[in-house]
Parts: C-alpha cells; structure tokens; sequence
C-alpha cells in the first residue's frame, strides 16, 4: 500500500465513507506493516492513525489510543502556547533544584529529580501491553516528540526524563 492510499483509507473513516472496507484496510495494513508505517509516516499521520484507532478500534484499543492520542495533543498544545509566550529564562535554576509552586496546590516538575515522568511511563506502558500495535505507534512518536517539540527541550536538562527507570515497578523508583 502506497502512503497516500493509508491517508485515503484514514480520510474514508473519519468521514464516514465506506466504512467497512476502509476499517478493514486499515487493520490489516497496521497489523501487517505497523513498523513500517511507523518509520515513513510523518508525526502529524502518526497520530491520526491512533485517532483511527480511537475512533474504530476494539473497545481496549479505543481506550489505550485515547492515551496516546491525549498525550500527542497535549504536548501539541503546550508546544503551541510556547509559540505565544515569553521564556523566562530565570526560572530554570529553580526548576532544576526544586518545584515552583503553580495553583491549587499544583507544584511544577522538578526538571532534574521528579519522578512524575517514570510514573506517567509506567501507567502508559502497563496499559498498552495487551494493544502492540498501539504501543509500537506511542514509542514511535514519544521518540518524535523527544526530538522535535520545543516544550519537551526539558530533556536537555534533564536527559532521564525519557527514560524508564522504574525496572521493577515504579514502589521501587529511587530517583537520579
């Protein structure tokens, strides 16, 4: 199947067009190539293949893509209010040390020492165990993100965010 045929078939189930087929099209194509796709397609088709599955998947890949596809839009809007405010470039020394203390009792990520990052890993990845081709797509654009988006440039500072450090199980999180 050529890129713009998947697009096609993506377009048909979002508009309702010949819905069987299409949704049959797609499920073989993710089944058989999923890697593949995962590799070639750009990060904007990416997520609309897990939207795909949101909107037509089995009852569990519904739910595991609607935690990807929660994930993929909000770094997506957080990248987007970059766009439109000022960096505070004295608040990175804090950050790095210690939390800010936000709203309603929120506190900010602690850049170089909080666990939030391998907590939220742990509940992804235990969540898409039994959905692999959901979690093939999730590894392929948390990479992407990891890459590209501006707000997720924390990584320079603090290059175990990405990582999964909770090896057995998250009680045993000892932090950096």
């Amino acid at each position: 199947m050529k890129q713009d045929t998947l697009i096609l078939l993506i377009q048909n189930l979002r508009r309702g067009d010949d819905m069987e087929r299409s949704k049959k099209l797609f499920f073989r194509e993710m089944s058989t190539k999923g890697s593949k796709w995962c590799k070639e397609l750009s990060l904007r088709w990416l997520i609309s293949v897990i939207d795909t599955y949101a909107d037509h998947g089995t009852e569990l890949e519904q739910s595991n893509a609607m935690i990807v596809s929660t994930f993929a839009n909000l770094i997506k809007i957080a990248d987007t209010k970059l766009l439109l405010t000022k960096y505070d470039y004295e608040m990175l020394p804090r950050l790095k040390e210690n939390v800010v203390r936000m709203y309603d009792d929120l506190n900010s990520l602690m850049i170089q020492g909080d666990d939030m990052p391998n907590n939220l890993w742990f509940r992804i990845d235990e969540k898409l165990e039994k959905t692999p081709e959901i979690k093939l797509f999730f590894e392929e654009i948390k990479e992407r993100f990891r890459k590209l988006s501006p707000m997720l440039t924390i990584s320079r500072y603090s290059p175990h965010f990405w990582e999964k450090r909770y090896f057995q199980g998250r009680r045993n999180f000892k932090g950096l």
